[in-house]
């Protein structure tokens, strides 16, 4: 089994929300991300074949939206506004579900996920916001000093997997936007 863990995400742009601007750093590699994570973190020994099965599954899928609103902690120091959408709820479910034979899930920290996106400090509740998740990133955490880093991305705009460089290049991402928005 590989020593790497892995975490599905979608990233929320910080400019799309200026109230929960996060500190980002000068260095890439300390810089903080607004963001869901979805599915339990996993180890896998066959991530190819993960991989494949992700791809397989948002395939099948388009852009969900989604509510953020209020605040709530899960303890003293670690705040979190919640997600609410039974359509991504359900994307949750379905992909861990699809995942289950091929990958070494996290222990389940309770019955049902808490879809939420943590936030650094204690701010006013937020009102609610309506999102989109339009892209699933893929992230490794390699414990070869290499850190957490994009695996691959998929975006159900434009329903392309996309490799670690992409994945960070703003001009896919606002190719992606603007498609997005054209149709909608």
């Amino acid at each position: 089994m590989s020593t790497e863990r892995y975490f599905l995400e979608t990233h929320i742009p910080g400019g799309d929300l200026p109230i929960l601007r996060v500190h980002t750093s000068p260095d890439p590699q300390q810089e903080k991300h607004l963001h869901i994570t979805f599915i339990r973190p996993f180890v896998t020994h066959q991530p190819e074949s993960v991989k494949q099965k992700i791809v397989d599954f948002c395939c099948q899928q388009s852009p969900i939206s989604f509510f953020l609103e209020g605040k709530n902690n899960f303890d003293q120091n670690t705040f979190y506004i919640p997600v609410t959408s039974n359509r991504l709820q359900k994307f949750n479910d379905d992909l861990e579900e699809i995942l289950t034979h091929d990958v070494t899930f996290d222990d389940k920290l309770s019955d049902q996920k808490t879809l939420h996106l943590t936030i650094d400090r204690n701010i006013p509740p937020l009102p609610k916001t309506e999102m989109i998740m339009t892209r699933l990133t893929c992230i490794r955490n390699s414990y070869d000093g290499n850190g957490k880093r994009i695996w691959f991305s998929y975006d159900f705009v434009t329903h392309e997997t996309l490799n670690r460089l992409e994945s960070l290049d703003p001009i896919y991402w606002q190719r992606s936007q603007n498609l997005y928005r054209s149709q909608h």
